[in-house]
């Protein structure tokens, strides 16, 4: 049996990733564009604003405290808008491409822990059947020889009192 925790981490985990990969492709694209439509900005704060609301979420139910190496919501703070991109000096674009990577390999690892406990508790979970397996072999044989047991004993106390020969 599947450890449902880290399943249901791991899923989060990737979920959230989707939508950092996505958050990033959108501020790209934006850097070439000479203008943004209304449903460009629209979509790109609806994924602003979900990233912000499950960063927490994520970090809760991984029960991860931040740490001065990431910087995701400084990633998600700095893009006001996909509008303002165009602003965005070098060295800043710079920054903030090396946050948004960080933070990127950082949420890689977590998966990686996560993958490895999983893997873990698979190794666990088969060496838990095995023993039960085999402590029910051996429960059906001592079983089996106490059967035989009693039936020797009542056997020869049989042959003793002469009825049985």
């Amino acid at each position: 049996m599947m450890d449902k925790p880290i399943l249901r981490k791991i899923e989060h985990i990737k979920e959230f990733l989707e939508l950092w990969v996505k958050f990033h492709q959108m501020y790209k694209s934006a850097l070439n564009k000479q203008s943004i439509t209304p449903e460009e900005e629209d979509n790109f704060l609806q994924t602003k604003s979900l990233i912000a609301r499950r960063y927490q979420t994520l970090m809760d139910e991984l029960e991860i405290k931040p740490t001065m190496e990431d910087r995701t919501m400084d990633v998600i703070g700095s893009i006001l808008s996909l509008d303002s991109v165009s602003n965005i000096s070098d060295m800043q674009l710079k920054k903030l491409e090396n946050d948004w990577h960080n933070s990127f390999l950082l949420l890689n690892r977590f998966l990686g822990k996560l993958e490895a406990d999983k893997s873990e508790a698979r190794k666990t979970s088969s060496l838990a059947v095995l023993k039960e397996k085999f402590l029910n072999i051996l429960l059906v044989i001592l079983l089996f020889t106490m059967i035989f047991l009693i039936a020797y004993i009542i056997a020869n106390f049989l042959r003793i009192k002469g009825i049985l020969k």
